[in-house]
């Protein structure tokens, strides 16, 4: 049986909403972009063989999970807008990810964007596309989302923008060598900002090591 199957979809030809299960007393939230966070950046991956796991996030997510967490992944995938892929490639892409992951670290929503200020016309779903925060906001005002007590793991500061402008404040940047100015684009942010940020050169195997990782970096 497909695992997708055990979710629940809302879609349209500019969003895709996944819900598997969402825990009642969490408002608590692990916030995670997609490409270069949970998988390997391949550049706008539509094909599933492409799809492989970063070091140590199943493990990580699965920590997230038994201290409390509800996980959430929150990615841009424009390449539907580019008429570079069906949205068939799309969930191929999220199955073949969902079968890498351990049945223990499943997430339980899954938001994407296919919007693109390009290759759309103009929609109410323009604000779901990174760094605008509709995507941010739909977690907290339908799934309880509290932003105080919630953390945002991205590789560009398109992650990191919006999830402050939703008042998270909990933020972290994984430096990929996909995206290498990225590093010094949310440095200068943070500084430009005030903006508290915590820099990992890899994903910490569980919740307690990221969060004393942000000690270190304070």
């Amino acid at each position: 049986m497909s695992l997708l199957q055990s979710f629940y979809h809302l879609y349209s030809k500019y969003h895709s909403v996944l819900i598997r299960s969402i825990p009642q007393s969490s408002d608590k939230f692990l916030l995670l972009d997609r490409d270069g966070v949970i998988i390997h950046d391949v550049h706008h991956i539509v094909d599933s063989t492409d799809v492989s796991l970063m070091t140590h996030i199943p493990e990580l997510m699965e920590s997230a999970m038994d201290h409390g967490y509800t996980i959430a992944i929150l990615t841009n995938q424009s390449f539907l807008a580019r008429g570079l892929a069906s949205f068939q490639s799309y969930l191929d892409v999220t199955e073949k990810m969902c079968e890498l992951l351990t049945s223990k670290s499943l997430p339980h929503i899954v938001l994407s964007s296919f919007w693109h200020p390009s290759y759309s016309p103009p929609s109410i779903m323009s604000s779901w596309r990174k760094p605008n925060n509709g995507m941010f906001q739909y977690l907290i005002n339908h799934f309880g989302c509290n932003p105080r007590n919630s953390l945002m793991i991205g590789d560009k500061l398109t992650d990191l923008q919006p999830a402050a402008m939703s008042n998270i404040h909990n933020l972290y940047h994984i430096n990929t060598s996909n995206h290498p100015d990225e590093l010094k684009k949310v440095k200068c942010w943070t500084h430009d900002s005030m903006n508290n940020v915590t820099f990992l050169s890899t994903l910490p195997e569980s919740l307690p090591l990221l969060f004393r990782k942000s000690i270190k970096n304070g």
